[in-house]
């Protein structure tokens, strides 16, 4: 495609199709994986691996690894990294 041309695209999914989507930023790549930081509550954090899917300039959909309503680092991911170490 060109500047100023057009298309038209037929989205092929159920409007109940539902995805946990988060931004590029909050996931890091370390040994061909994608983590974030997940926080179960009181103030504790753990690394888990992810698999994303479908990923778009800013932000990825999540198909493993995280469930609807848990708690995740959004921003300063890698606070959590530099202080194990």
């Amino acid at each position: 495609m060109l500047p100023a041309m057009f298309t038209s695209v037929r989205v092929l999914s159920d409007q109940d199709d539902l995805a946990i989507v988060i931004l590029l930023t909050v996931m890091f790549t370390e040994d061909e994986s994608d983590w974030i930081y997940v926080n179960p509550g009181n103030y504790h954090y753990h690394k888990r691996a992810v698999k994303t899917g479908l990923r778009l300039k800013n932000e990825a959909a999540i198909e493993e690894g995280l469930e609807a309503g848990e708690r995740f680092v959004v921003d300063g991911a890698l606070l959590p990294r530099s202080e194990k170490r």
